[in-house]
């Protein structure tokens, strides 16, 4: 029996709204955790416990969807996302929601690898740069519309967004439900997608935008969760706080669009290095700012450098035909490790010493990354290192 294909118009509309989901959770966690009595070492323990468990997840189940089929994984994690949602809603101290989170992103890391695959599977023979830029919009565009819900949603109560987001995943997984069986079949159904062989060359800039992505999602996660604490400090809205969050997914969202029209990305080094060090002099900028529009600038450039090293990621990842969940899943994998590293270790260094001064070390990280990238790529090209496959 043949399975049913998916229609990507679909697919992308889920995207948007799961992603959307995941903005509320990540400007509600916080703020929640906050409000019940979490320190910057408490929220980095949250952010770092999330992500690790996102790492091991992703790596393991994109290879696992391979085999099993994506639609099993997708099912099962979007029913525990949801009961994760309304257990938040349950919590009495910052150890309940660090717990909650966690169930939480365990089902993130069995979902979004076999998702990205799925979508990659409907590219057409051509253009895949563009295709999973589309992808990559929708799922940027319905983060930042959700950072900035989610902060209006927190003004009505704590657990405002966590109900609002468990309704959403319901509503997506009824449909997924409703498409009906797809099993492993699904994962061996024939697709229009590029079946060369990668070159030597597309897995050697695979491995330079994994450490930049490293990198620059080690910062951006640092700041989702530390920034909530110092613009509460510094007497801002929580509305504020969330349209500032929702500042690194805009722009992010932005570049998406333009590298799926502008190619001229592919297979350079020049522009990854520009933008690692414009993001480095922005959070810089941030580390003294005191005005909405400082940070605004700041956060904008750490989001457009993350919307080029994901896609990079993505992109030089999805060029071998099989294997593509067990590729999204590193993918995946490695920008959460960055993710889990980045709250705790930036809240150890404020506790140690200022809020401030945590951005001020995402900033040498990434420049210490940059510094390195030309020096890798000449290592890798001479020995025709490839990466796992």
């Amino acid at each position: 029996m043949t399975a049913r294909r998916e229609n990507p118009i679909e697919v992308l509309v889920i995207t948007f709204l799961l992603n959307a989901v995941i903005g509320m959770v990540w400007v509600g966690v916080p703020l929640f955790a906050i409000h019940l009595g979490a320190q910057p070492v408490a929220l980095g323990t949250i952010g770092t416990a999330a992500s690790a468990t996102y790492v091991l997840m992703a790596a393991a189940s994109g290879r696992l969807s391979d085999r099993w089929g994506k639609r099993f994984f997708l099912r099962v994690s979007m029913l525990q996302y949801s009961a994760a949602l309304l257990a938040l809603t349950l919590s009495t101290t910052w150890q309940h929601v660090a717990a909650a989170m966690v169930v939480a992103v365990a089902a993130s890391g069995m979902f979004w690898p076999s998702y990205m695959a799925l979508f990659a599977d409907l590219a057409p023979s051509h253009g895949l740069s563009r295709f999973l830029s589309i992808y990559n919009v929708s799922w940027c565009a319905g983060a930042a519309v959700g950072s900035l819900v989610g902060g209006v949603l927190v003004e009505m109560g704590y657990a405002v967004p966590f109900y609002v987001g468990a309704a959403i995943t319901l509503g997506c997984s009824a449909r997924l439900w409703y498409r009906g069986s797809g099993g492993a079949q699904q994962s061996t159904a024939p697709t229009h997608g590029n079946t060369a062989e990668p070159s030597p060359k597309a897995n050697v800039f695979l491995i330079l935008s994994w450490v930049g992505g490293f990198a620059v999602y080690f910062s951006a996660n640092a700041i989702r969760i530390l920034f909530p604490k110092l613009a509460l400090q510094l007497g801002f809205e929580k509305a504020t706080v969330g349209t500032l969050l929702a500042v690194t997914w805009i722009t992010q969202t932005a570049a998406f669009a333009v590298l799926g029209v502008w190619q001229g990305w592919h297979y350079r080094l020049a522009p990854l290095l520009l933008l690692e060090f414009a993001a480095a002099g922005g959070l810089i900028a941030v580390a003294g700012a005191r005005r909405w529009a400082l940070f605004a600038l700041g956060f904008g450039i750490v989001g457009i450098t993350a919307g080029l090293t994901y896609s990079s990621g993505y992109y030089y990842g999805m060029q071998r035909q099989t294997g593509k969940g067990q590729r999204a899943g590193l993918h995946e994998a490695i920008s959460a490790a960055g993710s889990a590293l980045g709250p705790i270790t930036a809240g150890l260094i404020a506790s140690a010493t200022s809020l401030r001064a945590s951005f001020i070390f995402c900033a040498g990280l990434i420049v210490t990354c940059a510094l390195a990238q030309p020096v890798l790529r000449g290592c890798l090209l001479r020995r025709g290192s490839l990466p796992a496959q």
